[in-house]
């Protein structure tokens, strides 16, 4: 006598509920899920061990049958959700990760499987307080459900940094790799860190706060769009290598600079604020021993920190345009040296604000100080914005622009005591209101 046939408990669960229901979708499945001719459900033989469907796992079944779906091998998108009350998590949409560490430890996307993870957030903001640190790998996408719907950190979050940075730091994004639309903070170290990949990372719409040392950590190329670093007990942003791309983000009220740009850094800003940074707004370190670094901003507002606005140290170059800068210790301090300072043409107008009339429209010190300068007026400032135009200079006689204790648009401390003025009077310029 042939052995009887043995059904799987789920399969004949959901024969039965058929036979009762005649209905495929009353039992969770789909027309193409059941058929009746051949005696099968989902494609399968009903005796266990045939051939079809049946060499998939019963956790597999199991996920479909309660609504779960697949997680294909590669999936494109994969779902995070802290307050989800499926009774299972694999990542799908219905069955969603409880932790974004779940969702990174998959097999790792390709250039061919990119990959997006959805975090799920709420309001107030779903705190994510992972174990460990996150490292996201090149061609996946971390996007949350919107800055102030997520937050990845907290009390006890992070591990430790993939690069020399601070003791510990909660997201590292890899070249080729994106954060979108979170908050990151660290309660022992750095929020976000940025690594070497394929091309550059990308951080937008994310917002670093509340780490206790730097926001962000960039020791490879980045561009941060739209991001934000608030309220940190180090630099907003410190890089030391790559090419740093800003546009349209805040940098304010950290407790170092607002962006700090070091040795082997190049930085494009272009709009976005620099506010009441503890230091500078932006510090442009010197560049290489044998390479001047060139650097640009472009219609920034840098306003109320400590000290300078813009220090550019003396192996670094800085280009300017349609940048307001009041209320800081000086607006730029520049350091005469194998660099060079474009504030604008006769072509190119520079159309930035060093000061103006109203109250609070000024720097403490001096809208540009430069120090170092030579003998020969070479600076030219066309179709800036000054207090008086053209711009009065005043020659400072401590040994730096800090000494200065007396308001000026333009003071500089020559090389030598009997070195002039260094700025060329422009043809054109605005006396600010």
């Amino acid at each position: 006598m042939d052995a009887p046939a043995v059904t799987s408990p789920m399969r004949l669960a959901r024969e039965l509920c058929f036979v009762a229901f005649a209905s495929v979708a009353a039992c969770g499945g789909s027309p193409a899920s059941v058929n009746e001719d051949a005696g099968e459900v989902d494609g399968t033989s009903a005796v266990d061990g045939s051939s079809g469907a049946d060499a998939t796992s019963d956790a597999q079944e199991a996920d479909a049958a309660v609504g779960c779906g697949v997680l294909p091998a590669e999936p494109a998108d994969v779902f995070v959700d802290a307050m989800a009350t499926a009774s299972q998590e694999i990542g799908t949409a219905s069955c969603p990760f409880r932790t974004i560490g779940a969702a990174l430890a998959l097999s790792p996307p390709t250039s061919a499987a990119p990959r997006v993870v959805h975090v799920k957030g709420g309001a107030p903001a779903v705190s994510y307080i992972e174990p460990v640190r996150l490292a996201l790998p090149p061609y996946l996408t971390l996007e949350g459900d919107g800055a102030d719907r997520v937050t990845i950190g907290g009390i006890g979050g992070g591990g430790p940094c993939a690069i020399v940075v601070s003791p510990s730091c909660t997201l590292t994004v890899a070249g080729g790799a994106t954060a979108r639309t979170v908050t990151v903070t660290s309660a022992t170290g750095t929020a976000v860190e940025v690594t070497s990949g394929t091309g550059a990372a990308r951080i937008e719409g994310v917002i670093a706060t509340h780490a206790k040392q730097m926001g962000f950590a960039a020791r490879a190329d980045v561009v941060l769009l739209q991001a934000a670093a608030l309220d940190n007990d180090g630099d907003g942003l410190d890089a030391r290598t790559g090419v740093v791309t800003v546009t349209d983000s805040e940098f304010r009220l950290n407790a170092g600079h607002g962006l700090d740009i070091d040795i082997g850094a190049t930085l494009v800003l272009t709009g976005g604020k620099v506010h009441n940074n503890d230091g500078r707004g932006i510090f442009l370190h010197n560049g290489t021993q044998f390479t001047v670094l060139p650097h640009s901003v472009t219609n920034a507002d840098i306003q109320q920190n400590l000290f300078a606005g813009i220090d550019v140290a003396a192996n670094a170059s800085l280009t300017l345009r349609g940048t307001t800068m009041y209320q800081n210790e000086f607006g730029v301090l520049f350091e005469m040296g194998t660099n060079a300072l474009d504030l604008g043409t006769a072509n190119d107008p520079g159309n930035n604000v060093f000061g103006g009339t109203a109250a609070g429209h000024a720097n403490a010190r001096a809208g540009l100080c430069m120090q170092s300068t030579k003998a020969t007026p070479t600076q030219v400032v066309e179709g800036n914005t000054w207090r008086v135009c053209p711009p009065p200079q005043r020659k400072i006689t401590g040994p730096f622009c800090s000494s200065n204790n007396t308001y000026s648009d333009i003071a500089y401390v020559p090389a030598v005591a009997t070195y002039g003025a260094p700025a060329l009077a422009p043809a054109t310029c605005t006396v600010g209101p």
